[in-house]
């Protein structure tokens, strides 16, 4: 499992940079901006909700065209979710760790 740092804040799951759920998805693919995280919910920082941290999270990804995808688990050493835009949908959201 990946150690994942996320910077996308208008999450509900995103506390002080990590994911308070213990899995998320990842779809797209061909190129970093073509990526998004299915897992994103609109909503305040998780830092008042009950889920537990951890630094490491699985992930599902669905870009098969990723170098660290491997059968939909995602096997890099770590991977980073960041906003590309100023929106705040599951398509603002990219795998800024793809790698082609």
């Amino acid at each position: 499992m990946p150690n994942l740092s996320c910077s996308v804040t208008k999450c509900k799951h995103n506390s002080d940079h990590m994911c308070v759920l213990d899995s998320i998805k990842i779809s797209g693919g061909d190129c970093k901006e073509g990526t998004r995280c299915d897992s994103f919910s609109e909503g305040n920082s998780a830092k008042n909700q009950t889920g537990e941290v951890a630094e490491r999270t699985h992930v599902y990804c669905l870009a098969k065209d990723c170098d660290f995808n491997n059968s939909c688990d995602c096997v890099a050493d770590s991977i980073d979710i960041c906003p590309c835009n100023t929106g705040s949908c599951c398509d603002d959201t990219e795998c800024r760790s793809y790698t082609k």
